[in-house]
């Protein structure tokens, strides 16, 4: 079931069968900006429910983000240099970039210990999304931690949001910050 996340965002939440990460969809003046695709239906009709002109922005290359970009139409497609190099599809966003179309948006590469290429959306200051950014793994290099959680230090937002229903939608920066740090820490001391 869709929900509104502030004034531009309409947010479909994660889901299981199959797994299928949340998918948010942006309202600018002359198109939809698509931050992930998901893989199940749900996400799918949303989409497809859309009129007009669509681009769409991949947080990383897993197919939960991804899947439905097959059965979708779209305009632009904006990815990380691994999705770019793997898949051969879209434009990799290797630096910061804004696009202004009656709202802000801010893609940008992020370091992530969950998946290489990673970008992060910022919608008007305000809200930034995350994709799987902060799930790691066992082999998590703290490197690659520590980059992260400097890299989102430096994101001028209110609300970090996650995908797959982490705890709150949407966390102060602050506080997520905080958390992300110490659970870190705790992690890479075991």
């Amino acid at each position: 079931m869709a929900n509104q996340l502030g004034e531009y965002i309409t947010h479909i939440p994660a889901g299981e069968t199959p797994l299928s990460s949340d998918v948010f969809l942006i309202r600018g003046e002359s198109r939809w900006y698509l931050f992930d695709v998901g893989r199940n239906q749900e996400s799918l009709d949303a989409i497809l429910a859309l009129d007009g002109e669509k681009t769409v922005i991949l947080s990383h290359l897993h197919r939960d983000h991804m899947a439905n970009l097959e059965k979708i139409p779209y305009d632009t497609l904006y990815v990380g240099d691994l999705t770019a190099e793997r898949l051969h599809i879209g434009a990799a966003v290797t630096a910061p970039m804004e696009i202004r179309d009656g709202v802000h948006l801010e893609i940008r590469p992020c370091p992530s210990p969950h998946s290489g290429g990673s970008l992060i959306l910022t919608v008007n200051g305000e809200y930034t999304l995350l994709g799987d950014l902060c799930y790691t793994r066992p082999s998590a290099d703290p490197a690659v931690v520590d980059a992260m959680l400097a890299a989102l230090s430096q994101v001028s937002t209110r609300w970090f949001v996650l995908s797959h229903g982490a705890g709150e939608c949407a966390v102060e920066k602050e506080a997520f910050l905080a958390y992300w740090r110490q659970a870190f820490e705790e992690y890479l001391e075991k």
